[in-house]
């Protein structure tokens, strides 16, 4: 729903009974260059300015606003067997009127080499978490958004994971240790 009004002043100066609820949810898949970027949730109509992306924030009460959220999953490629995912299954949730969540990701190229020799080239990433009480959008530092920031930058060192089968020799061994452990 762009351009739908969120905590915005009713015309007869009261809130409206729907606004209280209101939330969003958000699935699909981003094309991305090999390159550092961002992408962002944040309320407010979205437009360009002087080669600028900004959001109307006129009449929202920042006071009204929860910016609020869970992520149910987030990754840079295909899955790979005992990949971890930081962010997967994440909530943040806030009653502090608007907040400004920001995650800095670092996405680190990564291959995953199968037994049977065939390979997946993917990502995985790691991520610093931050977040800001916006008490007023408007005080010159230019980071007073509320909503949900995330910023990329790939990695310059590769990862690769490659299966491989243990001998029998190498299970024996790992047998007896664990029998020997617990024993003690």
């Amino acid at each position: 729903r762009e351009g739908q009004a969120v905590g915005m002043i009713g015309i007869d100066g009261n809130d409206g009974p729907s606004q209280l609820t209101e939330g969003c949810r958000i699935h699909g898949h981003l094309q991305v260059s090999k390159v550092a970027g961002n992408f962002h949730i944040a309320p407010g109509q979205s437009y360009e300015q002087r080669n600028f992306h900004v959001h109307s924030l006129q009449n929202i009460r920042l006071n009204l606003l929860n910016t609020s959220h869970s992520i149910e999953d987030l990754t840079f490629g295909q899955h790979f067997p005992n990949q971890i995912n930081p962010l997967a299954k994440t909530q943040q949730v806030t009653n502090e009127g608007a907040v400004l969540f920001h995650y800095y990701i670092k996405v680190v190229p990564s291959t995953y080499v199968f037994l049977n020799g065939t390979q997946l080239q993917t990502n995985q990433y790691s991520v610093t978490k931050h977040r800001r009480v916006i008490q007023n959008i408007h005080d010159g530092s230019g980071h007073q958004l509320p909503g949900t920031f995330f910023t990329y930058e790939i990695s310059a060192i590769m990862v690769k994971f490659v299966e491989k089968q243990r001998s029998l020799a190498q299970f024996l061994t790992s047998t007896c240790a664990i029998i020997v452990i617990n024993s003690i």
